[in-house]
């Protein structure tokens, strides 16, 4: 029996974008870990209340700069540099990478347990917290490290079965808690070790990724160690600039400070979805872009995607900033509504400025200028350090977010001037990447 007409094209694009480690499982896979990021935000922050909803993404908040570190020293460099090489020689330099952030988390839990402990001795944080915390940490750590490992090895759907487990686990495990009315600050960071354990043990029973520490750091190389070395400067400033703002803000004002933007930047959400799939997606595509017309090609590719999500963000933060108070009372509940709603419009303003933000980022990098993206990050944090300064105590909470958008703004600037001054220069020295 022949087959039916068009059974054939049909079978072609389901077996391209469905069937085969095609991008589409990346961008399934970002909205799949934000979709329950978000969920997750707003059912601890209902029913932790501000102060106890604060003191869980404060402890997060210092998980996420171990992640940074990670990210930036191991896994970046691994994502730039591993599909460069060939099969027998990638995979042991995989392997290698995947080892060494393994020892990294180890040695993070050993270090979070000493703050944990001296947060027990300062009266801040209960055994129970504090040992559920150093858990968590180790098993993201872990599994961030396993998922991406499958990124670069091309095995996008394992990355997205893997985070399925971690994400739609933990949310489970999360609900089952509400219901029996056991939802505290420890038993959140407990359904995350579980979820994350459970991920971690699953991929590590299919595979072999562990090599000797020595012959890993000698796949690794001196390129590798370089590169994250100048992109953990940058991570570190990026992350001080959004994170360590919290911590500032529950240093000076309390807990509640950072429940409260970070309960506001979850309602921003569907935005932060898009710059986070962007990572995914227009570097690569940015990269061939220069390749084919240097320079001239990329800046049409960035200009395009400016005017493009220029309008996209646009529209998403005007029907955002129009149904704000209700999307607070159905997320958080009526009575944050007056907390709440005088923040967004800044969560708004300032994940605009990211997004132009990060196209100048993509810009430098597809250049080889570096040196700029440290240099931007920079100034968005000095900036924000001296506003928070001379704000937090007149403007309170409202200090945090305003803080960070005049970092933006500042960063922005910058980027604009630098922009303006290269192109003012040869096409030779254009070609090459000289800066002014």
């Amino acid at each position: 029996m022949t087959a039916m007409p068009g059974r054939a094209p049909f079978r072609a694009i389901v077996a391209r974008h469905l069937l085969s480690d095609a991008p589409v499982w990346a961008l399934a896979d970002q909205c799949l870990v934000s979709g329950v990021n978000f969920a997750a935000n707003v059912l601890l922050a209902r029913n932790l209340g501000l102060s106890g909803y604060g003191t869980f993404v404060t402890l997060y908040s210092v998980t996420l700069f171990a992640w940074s570190c990670q990210l930036a020293l191991f896994m970046m460099p691994t994502m730039s540099i591993g599909p460069k090489l060939p099969d027998a020689a990638r995979g042991r330099y995989l392997r290698g990478a995947n080892a060494l952030q393994l020892a990294f988390s180890l040695l993070v839990g050993s270090i979070a347990i000493v703050a944990g402990l001296m947060g027990v001795m300062r009266g801040w944080l209960d055994y129970q917290i504090a040992g559920a915390w150093v858990s968590a940490t180790v098993a993201y750590l872990v599994q961030d490290g396993l998922r991406r490992y499958y990124f670069v090895s091309r095995r996008s759907r394992t990355a997205f079965t893997n985070d399925l487990i971690t994400y739609g686990g933990q949310l489970a495990l999360l609900i089952g808690l509400l219901l029996a009315g056991r939802l505290t600050i420890a038993a959140a960071f407990l359904a995350m070790t579980a979820a994350s354990g459970a991920a971690v043990i699953s991929g590590f029973l299919l595979e072999s990724l562990l090599i000797p520490l020595r012959d890993a750091w000698r796949a690794y190389g001196a390129d590798s160690w370089r590169m994250g070395r100048d992109l953990w400067i940058t991570v570190q400033l990026q992350w001080a600039n959004n994170n360590g703002l919290l911590l500032l803000g529950t240093w000076f004002i309390g807990p509640q400070a950072a429940g409260a933007v970070r309960a506001v930047q979850a309602l921003v959400g569907p935005l932060n979805v898009i710059l986070q799939a962007m990572d995914n997606v227009v570097p690569a595509r940015a990269a061939r872009h220069h390749a084919a017309d240097p320079v001239a090609g990329l800046d049409r590719y960035i200009g395009r995607l400016a005017w493009q999500g220029g309008a996209v963000f646009g529209a998403g933060s005007l029907l955002i900033a129009a149904l704000a108070s209700t999307f607070v009372t159905v997320a958080y509940g009526r009575t944050l509504v007056d907390s709440l709603h005088g923040l967004i419009p800044w969560a708004l303003a300032y994940i605009c400025l990211a997004f132009f933000i990060r196209l100048a980022l993509y810009r430098y990098r597809t250049l080889g200028i570096t040196q700029n993206i440290v240099n931007i990050a920079g100034a968005a944090i000095l900036t924000s350090v001296v506003t928070f300064v001379l704000l937090i105590y007149s403007l309170h909470e409202l200090a945090i977010v305003v803080s960070m958008v005049t970092g933006q703004c500042i960063a922005l600037i910058y980027a604009y001037c630098w922009s303006r001054g290269w192109e003012a220069l040869p096409r030779a020295s254009r070609l090459e990447g000289t800066a002014p």
